[in-house]
């Protein structure tokens, strides 16, 4: 399936952050590890289904980076989740700890 990519704007991250991130329960989550590179993927569903949001966690930084949200043939990019996303970047490391921690201790298959 082919889709229109984009980074995307400040303004776009505030909505995504609001309607996709905070408000919203997720029906699936799925945690991964790279040992080799020693970085965690971890993709999350919310209850829409046409959406799906992923992101890495480099183990060093233990921080959220290369973000995205795909929505139909639609995907918004965020290279680093940084100062300008503090809400969406607080967001992510909850989620990020604790599926990195059921993955460590085999609660997450």
């Amino acid at each position: 399936m082919l889709c229109n990519v984009a980074e995307a704007t400040d303004g776009q991250v505030e909505r995504i952050n609001k309607e996709y991130v905070t408000k919203t329960k997720f029906f699936y989550e799925k945690c991964t590890y790279d040992q080799e590179d020693d970085i965690y993927f971890i993709t999350v569903k919310p209850s829409f289904f046409d959406t799906t949001i992923s992101f890495q966690v480099r183990q060093k930084g233990s921080h959220p980076c290369f973000f995205s949200l795909q929505k139909g043939k639609s995907r918004y990019d965020i290279s680093y989740v940084d100062i300008r996303h503090m809400e969406l970047y607080h967001k992510l490391k909850i989620i990020s700890d604790r599926l990195i921690k059921d993955w460590n201790t085999g609660n997450l298959l």
